[in-house]
C-alpha cells in the first residue's frame, strides 16, 4: 500500500470515527449479469486486506456473494438464518465470522418468504425492516457492503432504504446503459420517501472488452454524458479469465496475473472511498 493510500484509509478512519458507525453501501442494478455479487465479494476481501472492518449482507436468494466468499474463507452456517433473523427483529445471530475483520450474513432461500411475512405492513414499515434492525449493529463496523436482487421488490427497497451510498456496476452495452434513467428515479423515489439522506457513489463499468469497438464507443458515450456529474468512475474492471477461476476455486494472489488483476479492483474499492470521503465532507 503507498502513501495516497494509507492517507485515504486513514482520511476514512477520522470520518467513521466522527460518525461513530459504519458507512452502508448498496452494490446494485436492475440488470442480472453485470458482475455485482463478484464485485462485493472482491470488495469483501479488499477490504479484509486493508485491515477495514465490515460486514458482508446477502439479500439475493441465489446467494451468489456467500456462495463466493464460501471458496475463499471457510465457516460455519449461522445460529439463526438471515430470514429468521428478519422474522425476529435480531440480526446479530445471523451473523458468521469470516475473519477478525470480515464478518457476512449469509443468504438462505427462506428469504423467499419475505413478502408473506410484510404482506400486511405499511409500505413504509416493510421498507425500513433492514435499517432499523441494522441500527445497534453498525457500531461494531466500518464499512456493511449489501448485494440484493437485481429487480424492483422488497428485497430491494430495504437495502436501498438501509444504505447511506449506492454504487452502480454496469457493462457498457446498450442493454446495461439503457436502463439507468429508470433505475435513478427509482432510487429517487425511496430517498425521498424513507432515505432523504441517500446519495450515488457511481457507476462502475465493469467487465470491459476493451478490444470491441461497439464497447469502447460506449464506453466513451457514458463519460460524455455524465462528464458534469462526475458519476462515471475513472477505474473499470477489465474481462479476464482469472474471475472465472477466482469463482470457482477462491482468491488467489500468488498464481499468473493475479495481482494484476487484484489491483483492478484495488483502484475500483479505492475510487469508491475517495468518492465516499468526499460525499462526507460535503455534508
Amino acid at each position: 500500500m503507498d502513501q495516497k493510500e494509507k492517507k485515504l484509509l486513514n482520511n476514512l478512519k477520522i470520518i467513521l470515527k466522527t460518525k461513530k458507525e459504519a458507512i452502508t453501501i448498496l452494490n446494485n442494478y436492475f440488470k442480472g449479469g453485470v458482475g455485482k455479487s463478484k464485485l462485493s465479494s472482491m470488495f469483501a476481501y479488499i477490504a479484509d486486506k486493508f485491515n477495514l472492518k465490515v460486514l458482508m449482507i446477502d439479500k439475493d436468494l441465489q446467494g451468489t456473494l456467500t456462495k463466493d466468499l464460501a471458496k475463499t474463507f471457510k465457516f460455519n452456517d449461522p445460529r439463526k438464518n438471515f430470514y429468521e433473523g428478519l422474522k425476529n427483529g435480531n440480526l446479530t445471530t445471523s451473523i458468521v465470522h469470516l475473519t477478525e475483520n470480515l464478518d457476512l450474513i449469509p443468504a438462505t432461500f427462506d428469504l423467499m418468504l419475505l413478502p408473506k411475512l410484510t404482506r400486511s405492513w405499511t409500505f413504509e414499515n416493510e421498507s425500513k425492516l433492514l435499517s432499523e434492525l441494522l441500527k445497534p449493529i453498525k457500531k461494531n463496523y466500518d464499512l456493511i457492503i449489501i448485494d440484493t436482487v437485481p429487480t424492483p421488490s422488497v428485497y430491494t427497497n430495504n437495502a436501498i432504504v438501509a444504505s447511506d451510498y449506492v454504487m452502480i456496476p454496469l457493462q457498457a452495452e446498450e442493454e446495461s446503459t439503457n436502463n439507468i434513467q429508470n433505475y435513478i428515479s427509482y432510487l429517487l423515489d425511496l430517498q425521498e420517501q424513507f432515505n432523504p439522506n441517500l446519495d450515488m457513489v457511481g457507476f462502475v463499468p465493469y467487465l470491459v472488452n476493451t478490444s470491441s469497438s461497439t464497447i469502447k464507443a460506449n464506453l466513451e458515450e457514458l463519460y460524455s454524458e455524465h462528464k458534469e456529474d462526475n458519476l462515471v468512475f475513472k477505474n473499470i474492471i477489465k474481462r479476464s479469465n482469472r474471475i472465472s477461476t477466482w469463482s470457482k476455486n477462491g482468491i488467489t494472489e500468488n498464481k499468473g496475473y493475479d495481482k494484476k488483476v487484484l489491483s483492478m479492483y484495488e483502484k475500483v474499492f479505492l475510487e469508491m472511498i475517495e468518492r465516499i470521503i468526499h460525499l462526507e465532507e460535503e455534508k
